[in-house]
């Protein structure tokens, strides 16, 4: 379908409806307003701005994957506290993420990578208790990680918890009910007049793989996402807190500092990728403890000394997940860290095999940049004293002093000299 979205689809004073779905489609345009519970308008070519009059009061689920929509987030898309899901990956949003996005307190699923957002990761987000799934890569963020994000769930919260049901209040949080159910569609508690909510889809990715989740997988999925940015400073080691994530990416920025050992706590851990940083120091041995590990890579980074262990779910990982440090040695890499220790002496009777060349090589190189110094000094000497007639007159009497100063002291030497053999 193509062309304009029109008004009345989401405007619920003249249709009830409350699940619009009209993704992957050729829509263009602007997003009209309106009220709505679940609003897909992903993959399609909407353009301008996310409007501020999107009434997302009573809304579950935002997605605008993959359109032109350009600008800033409008601070009053965010009064909502029930909100579910906000996935806007993939278009051309700039600015801040704005802190009113405390207000999405519902918020568990949050999609914003592949845009031009910049700043500060806001500290807001840490009161965003319930979020599992937080995607922020591809984008310019700078600053630090905050440390506060021990304090997000991110897995940890039961997926009852996340159920969500509806009478004539509208939807309502906090409801448990059989796993079962949420693979079914929408059904009703017989005698009653409430109804479940069928979870979307979400797709992201994990491990290099881009997959579909819903129902109770997406429940249990939980991911942070910090890829491709440009974010400083240190891993906070109060990550080590959140047990109970399966994935985390920080790869791509300029991170410094030791990977934290706190990181052996994860132990839900699926995939670690710290690649493409400055790291330094030694790789924890404690992180042989992460027996879920299927994918980790530390590589092009400055970290040094020995690799892990070839145990557990490292025995798995190949050289490929540590290249790019050259101070790094051990199985699986070619270089052994006996070598290492024992390189001294042996570079010493190398170069003293070797020496006389060693030596002769080194010659020729200080006095050619020595020769080449006093020229360009020489020359510099020369053209200040041309340019410049006072310097080139001070100088002169410099001299001149100098070459007097050098004939009486050669006189009055050879004097005592004289008087002294007389005696």
């Amino acid at each position: 379908m193509s062309g304009i979205i029109p008004v009345w689809i989401v405007n619920n004073n003249t249709i009830n409806l409350w699940n619009v779905d009209l993704s992957n489609n050729i829509f263009e345009g602007n997003i009209p307003c309106g009220l709505i519970s679940t609003l897909n308008l992903s993959y399609n070519l909407l353009s301008g701005l996310l409007p501020s009059c999107l009434n997302l009061e009573n809304a579950r689920h935002l997605l605008l994957r993959g359109n032109n929509l350009t600008g800033s987030l409008p601070k009053a898309i965010f009064i909502s506290s029930y909100i579910v899901t906000f996935d806007i990956r993939d278009n051309s949003f700039s600015g801040n993420i704005p802190e009113e996005i405390y207000g999405l307190s519902e918020l568990r699923v949050l999609l914003l990578s592949g845009n031009q957002f910049s700043g500060t990761i806001p500290k807001q987000l840490c009161w965003l208790k319930k979020i599992s799934i937080m995607d922020l890569s591809r984008n310019f963020f700078s600053g630090t990680i905050p440390y506060c994000f021990y304090n997000i769930t991110f897995g940890k919260v039961v997926a009852s918890e996340f159920v969500y049901i509806m009478n004539s209040f509208g939807w309502v949080p906090g409801f448990s009910l059989p796993y079962k159910s949420l693979l079914n569609k929408d059904s009703q508690i017989e005698g009653t007049d409430f109804y479940f909510h069928v979870p979307v889809e979400i797709e992201f990715l994990t491990k290099y793989r881009s997959n579909l989740y819903l129902g109770l997988v997406l429940d249990m999925m939980s991911t942070l996402d910090l890829s491709f940015n440009k974010l400083t400073g240190e891993i906070p080691p109060d990550l080590g807190q959140l047990s109970s994530i399966f994935a985390v990416n920080l790869s791509y920025n300029q991170l410094n500092g030791p990977i934290p050992k706190t990181f052996s706590n994860l132990t839900q851990l699926e995939s670690l990728d710290l690649s493409h940083n400055n790291l330094n120091g030694e790789i924890p041995s404690e992180l042989t403890d992460l027996t879920f590990l299927e994918v980790f890579t530390v590589d092009h980074n400055n970290l040094s000394g020995k690799v892990p262990d070839i145990k557990k779910q490292f025995s798995t990982f190949g050289e490929s997940s540590y290249e790019g440090n050259p101070f790094l040695c051990g199985a699986p890499l070619k270089k052994s860290c006996t070598d290492t220790n024992e390189s001294p002496p042996s570079s010493q009777k190398s170069s003293e095999a070797n020496d006389g060349r060693w030596y002769e090589v080194e010659l020729l190189a200080f006095f050619t940049s020595f020769l080449v110094s006093c020229i360009i000094f020489f020359l510099g000497v020369v053209s200040v004293l041309y340019i410049n007639p006072h310097w080139r007159q001070r100088c002169f009497n410099l001299v001149e002093d100098c070459m007097y100063w050098c004939y009486f002291f050669a006189l009055n030497t050879l004097k005592e000299l004289s008087s002294r053999m007389c005696h």
